[in-house]
């Protein structure tokens, strides 16, 4: 059994180990990259053509409303206030700003195991 725990593992850190290696490449590149061209790419992303909206609810053909109720009960859920006034709650922002928050969470309750 520990066999199997202790190779589950190391299989965990090889993936970890390789999605580092991919945000420092990632990093790079925009490091690389002119102010100007990505300022470019995101206005060509999400505001002229807007080929990649912001917003969960533009991608479905149902009225945002509902979806835009249910997003902010699970902000009030885990009583997330801070989000209230930072923009739409079914943003791209606001939705990894409510991920990075679950992840602290499970981070902080795996450790207490």
């Amino acid at each position: 059994m520990r066999r199997v725990l202790f190779e589950g593992i190391l299989q965990d850190l090889a993936e970890v180990k390789q999605l580092q290696k991919s945000f420092k490449k990632m990093l790079w590149e925009v490091k690389q990259a002119e102010v100007q061209d990505l300022e470019e790419e995101y206005h060509l992303l999400f505001t002229t053509k807007v080929l990649c909206p912001p917003s969960e609810g533009s991608y479905h053909l149902v009225e945002r409303g509902p979806i835009l109720g249910d997003v902010t009960a699970f902000y009030k859920a885990f009583e997330l206030h801070f989000l209230a006034h930072e923009g739409p709650p079914d943003s791209i922002k606001m939705e990894l700003a409510f991920l990075s928050y679950m992840a602290l969470k499970e981070a902080y309750a795996l450790e207490g195991k």
